[in-house]
């Protein structure tokens, strides 16, 4: 049996398989489907759930509690960073400025999980596509 590739997910991405934004809704629905029928493995960074849940309170409420749910009991793996991940993050902070910590953990995560990070987040992927294990969700149904 072949072993489900990797990907980590930023919180954006998640929040597309709840609400139907027009901007690559297709390939968020694909990537669901992935995970959800086991072809892909979905780890998090510990903060990423807590970022869901943040947006959800502030403009979903009336599926905050359910989308949550779903999540929280899903085949999603959770991972507590380590201080080498946390340094890493950082030293990705200090060679691209501007970008954030939570973005530089999820591609941490990414690298040390030999995974994928996979983003919408055209401007962090730009800058920081040369350290390879991020794609572009847009990407995503051209690249299976």
């Amino acid at each position: 049996m072949d072993v489900p590739k990797i990907y980590i997910a930023d919180a954006s991405v998640l929040i597309k398989w709840a609400v139907a934004e027009v901007e690559n809704l297709t390939e968020a629905n694909i990537f669901r489907n992935d995970f959800l029928n086991a072809r892909i493995k979905i780890i998090l960074p510990g903060h990423c759930l807590p970022e869901v849940a943040n947006y959800f309170g502030r403009k979903a409420q009336h599926i905050a509690v359910s989308f949550l749910s779903f999540l929280i009991t899903s085949d999603i793996e959770e991972n507590c960073l380590t201080f080498p991940e946390i340094s890493i993050a950082f030293k990705l902070m200090k060679k691209y400025p501007g970008i954030s910590f939570y973005d530089a953990s999820y591609h941490t995560l990414a690298m040390q999980e030999n995974g994928v990070f996979i983003t919408a987040d055209e401007k962090y992927y730009r800058k920081t596509k040369k350290e390879g294990h991020i794609m572009l969700l847009k990407d995503y149904g051209k690249r299976r």
